[in-house]
């Protein structure tokens, strides 16, 4: 029997395709693609007509890799954008004439799905997974299947980008190390993390990140040229990296971004709001090290589809 799982992000909309064997799961197909359906989002509270337009045209793609695939049961769920979107059901009725069943998973869902997923690959007593994505960020530790703290923060990489980054400033592709953009983001961050979470000693938890930031970062760290799940599954990213990286990128402009091996031309412009994040958040928490997991939200919603 062969399963799938959609997720219709801020930021990108991915597929997943597996086959059930017995107790066994195997990939068959996995795709992402940028698609930016939360563009403008913080400005407007809208989905664009245009951000509709290119996250239903990969829709069609993945239909075709439903029916190429033999599908027997998918679910197909988006995030934050159409969460918060005041036009969220012109956009729904969209991907509903294209023939999908189609629902919008409440943030402590999302996060709770993420959590038990990478529960399930890790295995350690006390587990934290952040999911950095386009337009929200959920936080979760517990100790095994006990969640102590759950949070889902309203910001990401795309409303990040589209808050602090001016946009007119990055069509000159100039760099950043002297500019005041990255350290009032830092400093709402800073802010944000310290209100949000609780005073607790988080260095003891084993900390793991999905989302195309941290498995970027990891691409750019091996200087892949061709993207591979499996070297970058598992891989460490420690507090030294976050700041090396940040201040790399912060003296290359965005065209120069988007030469850098490892790191998706589409992601040149969200990335360094990404990395600020996680090296706020390794200040705030004492951690000093975050494991990339590429069981992310994707893995979830297949196991939530075999329990349902």
């Amino acid at each position: 029997m062969n399963l799938a799982s959609i997720d219709i992000g801020t930021n990108s909309c991915r597929l997943l395709v597996v086959k059930k064997e017995k107790d066994s799961l195997i990939p068959l197909l996995k795709k992402n693609y940028v698609t930016r359906l939360g563009e403008g989002l913080i400005k407007h509270n809208l989905i664009l007509e245009e951000a509709m337009e290119r996250t239903l045209n990969v829709l069609k793609e993945f239909k075709k890799d439903l029916e190429k695939y033999k599908v027997s049961k998918y679910i197909c769920a988006c995030t934050e954008a159409v969460r918060r979107a005041k036009n969220k059901n012109i956009f729904l009725e969209k991907v509903k004439k294209l023939g999908f069943d189609i629902q919008i998973l409440p943030d402590y869902l999302e996060a709770k799905l993420i959590y038990f997923a990478n529960l399930k690959e890790f295995k350690k007593n006390k587990l934290l997974t952040i999911d950095l994505g386009g337009g929200s960020t959920e936080i979760v530790f517990g100790k095994k299947d006990n969640i102590e703290f759950l949070k889902s923060l309203k910001i990401g990489i795309v409303t990040l980008y589209e808050k602090f980054i001016n946009k007119n400033f990055e069509k000159k592709g100039e760099a950043y190390e002297k500019r005041k953009d990255l350290k009032d983001l830092e400093n709402f961050l800073k802010e944000l993390l310290k209100k949000a979470l609780p005073k607790k000693n988080l260095k003891d938890y084993f900390a793991v990140s999905v989302g195309g930031t941290i498995t970027s970062i990891v691409a750019m760290k091996l200087n892949l040229k061709t993207y591979k799940e499996e070297l970058v599954h598992g891989q460490k990213v420690t507090y030294k990296d976050l700041v090396y990286f940040c201040e790399l990128l912060s003296q290359k402009g965005l065209e120069d971004r988007k030469k850098i091996l490892g790191l998706h031309p589409k992601r040149a412009d969200v990335i360094l709001p990404g990395i600020c994040f996680y090296k706020v958040f390794c200040e705030v928490t004492n951690i000093d090290c975050i494991t990339a997991s590429e069981k992310s939200l994707l893995w979830g919603l297949i196991y939530y589809l075999l329990e349902k």
